[in-house]
């Protein structure tokens, strides 16, 4: 049956580890309405990633954890339970946090093949951490496979009703578009794709753990079966106002000129 009679609100959080597409994602929730002003180059809100930052140098916290709540409460009243947030640090601890973010929310879950995003992790830490490169390569695998884990755990806990708030994303099918109708499907409304820019997608493939290829034939499997259930449950969404495109592409040129990024027509 088809979820014609959802609430008003429309909570989304963005999950993935890094180098899934979290930022596409997010870039793209963000200019069609689903933004808020104190936001990263990265599309995180600042309060939150300090709150994380913390969090994974300390601890999560019970101050931390109360600071948290308090964010989500304040962006709640905000943006009139209206907005999508994306932090990689949140898999830590999605299980832990859920019962301080306002609910009904719902999740988006980014992956992608494991050896092009091992291979940018490994990259990352090369440059911004000094890490040689094998022990960079050993710890970017075990960052893929925390992540991953966490996620796909917490979700798998998920009650039947709740996974019909849920939205497994794979990053490539994302770059080539396959997926512009199931997301607006998800989000209840026709999205603006020109943050996508295939181009800069390419990225080298290495050879990865079983462990790792383990994770994402598991998050494969997911993927499919959940493609099929937002078809089933969210119904096809009609195209959007003029004053909604037009409201979408100032949004697009305030980013333009915050980033310099320049999107494909």
């Amino acid at each position: 049956m088809k979820e014609k009679k959802e609430s008003k609100s429309n909570r989304i959080i963005v999950l993935g580890c890094g180098h899934t597409g979290t930022t596409l994602i997010s870039g793209i929730l963000h200019l069609n309405g689903f933004g808020f002003k104190k936001v990263s180059t990265q599309f995180e809100p600042l309060r939150l990633n300090e709150l994380t930052a913390r969090a994974k140098k300390e601890g999560l916290t019970k101050e931390i954890k109360k600071h948290i709540e308090k964010f989500f409460k304040s962006l709640d009243k905000k943006e009139n339970k209206n907005w999508a947030v994306k932090d990689p640090k949140l898999c830590y601890w999605i299980d832990e946090i859920d019962n301080v973010i306002p609910k009904p929310y719902k999740v988006i879950f980014n992956f992608r093949k494991p050896g092009s995003t091992v291979q940018h992790l490994a990259d990352d830490r090369v440059e911004f951490e000094g890490m040689s490169r094998k022990k960079a390569r050993e710890d970017a695998e075990s960052h893929y496979l925390l992540k991953n884990k966490n996620v796909m755990d917490f979700l798998k806990k998920k009650s039947k009703s709740e996974n019909k708030k849920l939205l497994y994303v794979n990053y490539d099918d994302l770059v080539d578009r396959y997926l512009v109708n199931i997301i607006d499907r998800f989000v209840r409304k026709k999205l603006n794709y020109g943050f996508i820019k295939p181009r800069k997608r390419k990225a080298k493939e290495i050879n990865v753990s079983e462990e790792v290829q383990k994770i994402y034939a598991r998050a494969m499997k997911n993927y499919m079966n959940n493609i099929s259930q937002v078809v089933v449950n969210y119904e096809t969404v009609k195209n959007t106002s003029v004053a909604e495109r037009v409201k979408t592409w100032c949004a697009e040129q305030r980013v333009k000129v915050r980033r310099n990024i320049w999107f494909l027509d």
